[in-house]
């Protein structure tokens, strides 16, 4: 039954990407050279559409599919591309969050065909994240530059119930 989930969620995130403009399929896994360290890798399956927008489903969940515009329960912990720390997480809280609601492109386009239960990995680039503007903390500080690739990997824990 994962098997049939995987391809589910594959053939979603194709259509979304077509419909994106294209895509770039990344399903052949890095050559690993022991079988010890074969069987250590985990697969993953990944898609680029067309706009930069790399999607990666670390898990496939087992729950209610995520759509266009959905109210998702989520944990998350994002970073800026090559940074040590992350500059956002929702550290062990769930978060409600309306994908039709005030985001960056890349959580909007990059969760639905997600299932509840799984762990999905967004590289988004800057013109789906924050673009040409830096994002600072509290205190004034800059914690996201201006034209960042954002690295979010996100654990759909509900879809629905507001």
């Amino acid at each position: 039954m994962m098997r049939a989930m995987s391809i589910t969620t594959a053939a979603l995130a194709a259509h979304l990407a077509l419909a994106a403009g294209g895509c770039k399929s990344h399903a052949k896994p890095t050559p690993v050279e022991s079988p010890r360290a074969a069987a250590m890798v985990q697969k993953v399956d990944r898609v680029t559409l067309g706009n930069g927008l790399m999607i990666e489903d670390l898990k496939v969940g087992e729950g209610d599919v995520c759509l266009p515009g959905a109210h998702v329960r989520v944990k998350y912990t994002g970073m800026v591309q090559g940074a040590s720390r992350p500059f956002d997480t929702s550290g062990a809280a769930v978060r409600e969050i309306d994908l039709g609601g005030n985001l960056i492109r890349g959580w909007t386009e990059g969760l639905p065909g997600m299932r509840a239960g799984g762990t999905r990995r967004l590289t988004i680039p800057p013109e789906l994240g924050y673009g040409s503007r830096e994002v600072k903390d509290m205190d004034g500080a800059v914690v996201v530059p201006a034209g960042s690739t954002l690295v979010y990997v996100v654990d759909l824990v509900g879809v629905g119930d507001r």
